[in-house]
């Protein structure tokens, strides 16, 4: 019994000159330990003295940045993003029942979905869209999000004709005009070189209306 209280004593004593220690290092340091943190030891880190918490409250963009890199695999922060924001929306993510293993696919679909084009627009800077440009064009068409569209073009983004056919598909069966508007405008030719096939599936689906709007439209 004597010894395990000796032991603790110890052990106080030791954690107690280590955070004596800190208290007294540069920021720059105490940041730097922190840059190698999960975001629950920050949190923790953060109220072990009032030094440690007045930094902590001086540098949220940076401690947030730390957070999105060793919680969530984020490697690029470009200028100009609110990054407490940002981990604030992965974080309440995360925490849905519906999002069973939380990577950035599921981030970037979700972010479609409710229209944050802001972190839309992070995450597209941190991953190859490439790989996930299918799903990604369907998600944009159901929701109707004509800025995530224009954005993935503005940077370069190609599809393919079988991807933009699905893309019109998607766009025409869920009747999300921003989408169709800027296919006709902007994708015009393409639309007319296939749109005999895009009609074809249409109709196959059911949808003779809008088949007879795409004839009428390439016609005219």
């Amino acid at each position: 019994m004597i010894v395990l209280l000796v032991y603790f004593i110890v052990l106080f004593y030791r954690i107690h000159l280590i955070m004596s220690t800190l208290k007294d290092m540069p920021y720059e340091i105490i940041l730097h330990l922190m840059s190698f943190m999960k975001g629950n030891d920050i949190a923790q880190f953060c109220q072990e003295n009032k030094t440690i918490h007045a930094i902590c409250k001086q540098n949220k963009t940076k401690i947030a940045q730390y957070i999105l890199k060793n919680d969530y695999g984020f490697t690029v922060f470009p200028h100009g993003y609110h990054y407490p924001k940002l981990l604030s929306y992965f974080r309440r993510l995360s925490s849905l029942a519906s999002i069973v293993t939380p990577t950035r696919v599921t981030f970037l679909q979700k972010s479609i979905k409710d229209n944050q084009f802001s972190t839309f627009k992070f995450i597209v800077a941190n991953m190859n869209i490439n790989n996930h440009i299918d799903d990604i064009l369907y998600d944009i068409a159901i929701e109707n999000n004509i800025e995530a569209l224009e954005y993935l073009i503005e940077q370069g983004i190609r599809f393919d004709d079988e991807q933009f056919i699905e893309l019109c598909i998607t766009a025409f069966l869920w009747r999300s005009e921003r989408i169709i508007d800027y296919i006709t405008i902007h994708f015009y030719e393409e639309l007319r070189n296939e749109h005999l096939l895009i009609c074809e599936l249409l109709e196959e689906k059911g949808d003779w209306p809008m088949a007879d709007y795409i004839r009428s439209l390439v016609s005219s």
